[in-house]
């Protein structure tokens, strides 16, 4: 857990989920105490500054008195800072790129996709010759659509990511939680579970969450060590049960689909193999293959040979 701190220049440390419910919750015990009202409206009148508990505790205060004493410090405040002007504060965004980590905001450093997305929904590897207004319906459209569950402040556990997930689908259509990659969950209980045992619950509960609340919950994961067949240097085929970890991947999950990238001389493609359906009225078991354009985007072929030829 990341600690609270205060003076940090670091947005993931002075932004602190657990720091924000105590200051909440300090302002609702003391919202009713007049003396200590009055006490931090005799701080403010100093025009040093108050602490955000102090300030939310002023925001929490209903007794009339107080608030009009409240207002009435507000003026004369204002009064002597700007006088009879009216001020106005805008945030001005001259990019897409920030240099704080804010976990509620989409644009924050650690997100690394954005540029790249914006690549791919235009069919172009270069976007520099872009103006801000011909981007902006790209990103407004990233913003509505996808949302960052920042894990940094708490565990990547199912149970956190899952919590993280429900605060999102209150307040926006989820249709998808996609947790990519999977090693990044910490899966293990610390109960004398085997990894077996783990990953069969890590399923159980997404599968249960996905199913009552009608999402879709999409696990990119990665095969164990692959061993070479033939004595060259071909690995052996993927299959539902060279997913590392657990032959539960194979037993519990709806769908199973592998990507292999190719990238040989002679051969360079992606093949993607539907291995596993259990609704057959949604899609079948199959083989697609793809090549990629340098914009990042993915052309369908209905063979290798198609591949090849391109």
């Amino acid at each position: 857990m990341i600690m609270y701190q205060a003076d940090s220049s670091k947005a993931e440390e002075f932004i602190n989920h657990e720091e924000i419910l105590a200051t909440i919750k300090y302002a609702q015990e003391n919202s009713q105490n007049k003396e200590l009202v009055r006490s931090i409206l005799e701080k403010a009148r100093q025009c040093k500054g108050l602490n955000h508990r102090e300030a939310m505790v002023l925001l929490e205060c209903e007794d009339e008195t107080l608030i009009e004493e409240i207002y009435s410090l507000a003026r004369e405040i204002k009064q002597k800072f700007y006088g009879n002007r009216i001020v106005m504060f805008a945030p001005l965004y001259l990019s897409n790129y920030c240099v704080n980590s804010c976990v509620y905001c989409p644009y924050h450093v650690k997100n690394k996709h954005i540029a790249r997305l914006v690549s791919l929904m235009l069919g172009k590897a270069n976007t520099t010759a872009y103006t801000d207004g011909q981007l902006t319906p790209y990103l407004d459209f990233l913003d509505t659509h996808m949302i960052h569950l920042d894990m940094h402040e708490v565990p990547p556990t199912p149970e956190n990511i899952l919590n993280r997930a429900d605060r999102v689908r209150r307040t926006h259509p989820l249709k998808y939680l996609v947790v990519d990659p999977y090693l990044f969950i910490e899966t293990q209980s610390g109960n004398g579970e085997t990894e077996t045992q783990s990953i069969k619950a890590m399923l159980t509960k997404f599968q249960t969450w996905g199913r009552v609340n009608h999402i879709w919950v999409v696990i990119v994961a990665h095969p164990r060590g692959l061993k070479t067949v033939n004595g060259r240097n071909e690995l052996e085929a993927i299959n539902m049960y060279t997913i590392s970890g657990s032959a539960n991947w194979a037993n519990l999950a709806d769908f199973i689909l592998t990507v292999s990238r190719i990238s040989e001389p002679d051969r360079a493609f992606t093949r993607i193999d539907m291995l596993k359906v259990r609704d057959q009225e949604l899609c079948r078991t199959g083989t697609v293959y793809y090549t990629r354009r340098p914009c990042g985007r993915y052309e369908e072929h209905e063979s290798e040979e198609e591949c090849r030829a391109e």
